[in-house]
């Protein structure tokens, strides 16, 4: 490989066209402060409307301001790497190169961000924001005031163009609505033509608004099939619309499919600022713009629809695992039972036990419930876990409707196939901290003998590990979200499109660490086999019928092996 070659994990197969050779966008300019027309109004609409991008001046932001938020990053990126890395990234926010969530799977960018929650300030983590320059937090702090006013008369302007009160949009996305900032920064690559700054993608967002670098470009939009360079215009921001105005609109305003390129010898900076809705609402069409000329084109979204769940079930389990061994023993787990509190069982002395205790409760259907399982202590566990599995239902639904639908099938095809009523179990795990972290397992490799696993990760350390392509990774915490691992009967109902998760389980030397996994699985007394549709000359099938016992696949997982293994044909 050339010196002038990028490391592999930077390279796209599927190579672009150097950016220099790409034509010039002449996207639409809008004068923001002449927004007080009707006639403005619409120009607005139909330039979003089309492009989904656009330019706007007149915007409010002074000259000195736009000078100064971008030379106070500049300035930080300019210090030495000891000095950045008092801001290092943990997860979502503080600066460094995003994490290649995919192990290999994704070239990773050829960029580094500072990510900072500026707005509301009760959000703000300031062990994230720089201290040096000294200036950075009050510029960035003036930025983010000016640009919530700046939202808000592109958002009450777009709805009265719709013909809505013009409170609609801001209504939607609720408040307190939430402003981000990724301080992007693009070093120079010998080879522009084989890596991205930032892959080409359309913000999960209401709206972006960009400073771009005075001096380079990098920032490319796709209009019609057809890749453009979008000019630098002194004093002009870039607005894009995101995914979640786009839903908000019924389609009416595109989001805008972007990519940022790199210089091969100059260095590049820009500032995205970015609208989101309160994470607790829920986003979908306005019901005014859905009619018959204009059916309704997307469906209610959240982020997952559980935000507000999260934090009280992690709480309640570690408040369980907090109370003395002879109150928790009052929940404790039968010899040969799965449920209660304990250790697995381990079957013999050959085989190694796990550095864990869990909590294993069936918890739908109701009537499965074994309830002298269930802590009474802390008073709210029971209430908290119900609440929480009620919001779950819902996403297997989804999920699985949606991955249906991906395959061409009816979209029920795979509930219908787990039969009625399917199992949710849950596992509440604990991983005390251990001396010697890389002598033992949390747990150790498996796949889940499940439809799907929806896990919920500890806030602060990880543990979860995949295997892919024969090498292992880390998982990392990303705040709100949630893990999910296909698991094999659902790689078995697919006839194999989906793979069923190898992954396992480490602890820490010093800190304790919980998660919470919540099993989908099919009716005890359903066979799962290959679905009928997915069974073809081209794709014969790939599996026996298999009759998911408890039993059977613990067996199988203490010793080491997989079910799916001997379903095989």
């Amino acid at each position: 490989m050339s010196s002038q070659t990028p490391p592999p994990k930077y390279i796209h197969e599927d190579h672009h066209d150097h950016p220099a050779l790409l034509p010039v966008i002449d996207l639409p300019i809008i004068d923001i402060s002449q927004l007080t027309t009707a006639e403005a109004d619409q120009n607005l609409r139909s330039a979003l409307s089309e492009y989904g991008c656009i330019m706007i001046t007149n915007h409010g932001v002074e000259s000195w301001l736009l000078e100064k938020v971008g030379m106070v990053f500049k300035q930080f990126v300019a210090l030495p790497e000891e000095e950045k890395l008092k801001c290092k990234r943990e997860a979502f926010q503080g600066f460094g190169a995003d994490p290649a969530l995919a192990g290999d799977l994704l070239p990773v960018d050829w960029s580094a961000r500072l990510v900072l929650n500026v707005l509301p300030q009760e959000f703000r983590e300031l062990k994230y924001w720089p201290e040096n320059p000294p200036e950075f937090r009050e510029i960035v702090d003036e930025y983010g005031s000016k640009m919530v006013t700046l939202h808000e008369v592109i958002l009450t302007a777009l709805a009265r163009s719709l013909n809505l009160k013009e409170t609609t949009f801001l209504d939607k996305i609720g408040e307190p609505w939430i402003l981000y900032a990724r301080f992007n920064f693009y070093p120079p690559c010998p080879r522009p033509d084989l890596v991205f700054g930032l892959k080409p993608h359309c913000d999960a967002t209401a709206l972006t608004v960009l400073l771009q670098d005075k001096e380079v470009e990098g920032l490319q939009i796709e209009k019609d099939g057809q890749w453009f360079r979008v000019p630098i215009v002194p004093g002009a921001l870039v607005i894009n619309v995101g995914e979640q105005l786009e839903i908000l609109s019924n389609g009416e305003f595109k989001s805008s499919h972007h990519r940022a390129t790199v210089d091969s010898k100059r260095e590049r900076t820009s500032l995205a600022m970015i609208c989101l809705p309160n994470p607790e609402m829920e986003v979908g069409p306005v019901e005014e713009l859905v009619s018959e000329e204009r059916p309704l084109l997307f469906r209610k979204i959240t982020n997952h629809g559980v935000e507000s769940c999260l934090d009280k079930v992690r709480t309640v389990f570690k408040q369980f695992v907090s109370l003395p061994e002879e109150e928790k023993l009052k929940w404790k787990r039968e010899v040969d039972g799965f449920e209660g509190y304990g250790t697995d069982p381990v079957p013999g002395d050959l085989l190694v036990r796990h550095w864990s205790a869990r909590l294993s409760l069936t918890i739908r259907p109701e009537e499965f419930r074994q309830l002298k399982y269930w802590p009474e202590n802390p008073a709210e566990f029971r209430e908290v876990v119900d609440e929480y599995s009620s919001k779950l239902v819902t996403i297997y639904e989804v999920i699985l409707k949606a991955l249906a639908r991906s395959l061409n099938l009816k979209e029920t095809t795979f509930l219908h196939k787990m039969g009625e009523p399917w199992i949710m179990n849950g596992r509440f795990n604990f991983y005390p901290p251990c001396p010697r972290p890389d002598l033992v397992f949390g747990l150790k490799p498996h796949s889940d003998s499940t439809v799907l696993t929806v896990l919920l990760q500890d806030k602060e350390l990880g543990g979860l590990q995949i295997e892919k392509d024969g090498q292992w990774f880390r998982v990392p915490i990303v705040p709100g979200a949630l893990v999910i691992n296909v698991g094999e009967q659902l790689e078995i109902l697919s006839n194999g499109v989906f793979k069923s998760l190898y992954h396992r389980a480490m602890v820490d030397s010093e800190g304790e660490r919980i998660s919470l996994a919540m099993l989908s699985l099919s009716n005890p007394e359903v066979i799962v086999e290959p679905i009928e549709e997915l069974v073809n000359e081209e794709r014969p099938p790939m599996y026996r019928k298999v009759k998911y016992e408890e039993t059977t696949h613990f067996l199988y997982y203490q010793s080491g092996r997989r079910v799916i293994d001997d379903a095989r044909i």
